[in-house]
């Protein structure tokens, strides 16, 4: 039985950085550009488009995030990205939440990248946690 759900997202920033000057190529992303504010440099946010990754299936999910930064990483850097944060977000329901932010290989792969790994938990009810399960087509 699932009883976790992560959402993972790249967040790429930097005080040179002009996200209308980039274009990233590829099918299975999904981007969203957010103009520079008073408080924030402006960012792009990049993730897959299956949004979410489950419990015990993880391998495929994580592998598009660490292939995506070592595709993309010198395009982004060359426009400017200095900050760059895999946001991680984990829904659970039970009253334990274990799991592992990536695999060794994974982690190897992805630390000659200058980037921060920021984890937020939520922990569901059961009920809501099962309803969102049947929404995102487990």
């Amino acid at each position: 039985m699932i009883s976790i759900i992560f959402k993972y997202k790249f967040y790429f920033s930097g005080e040179a950085f002009n996200p209308d000057k980039i274009e990233i190529q590829s099918n299975d992303v999904e981007i969203a550009k957010h103009p520079e504010t008073e408080s924030a440099y402006a960012y792009i946010s990049i993730g897959p488009k299956k949004r979410y990754g489950l419990q015990y299936s993880l391998l495929e999910y994580d592998d598009w995030f660490v292939d995506f930064i070592e595709k993309n990483y010198e395009l982004l850097t060359k426009h400017g990205v200095n900050d760059i944060q895999l946001s991680i977000e984990v829904y659970y329901r039970d009253d334990q939440c274990n799991f592992e932010i990536l695999s060794n290989s994974l982690l190897k792969r992805i630390s000659k990248f200058n980037i921060s790994i920021p984890v937020s938990v939520y922990k569901l009810d059961g009920e809501y946690f099962d309803n969102w399960l049947k929404e995102i087509d487990v």
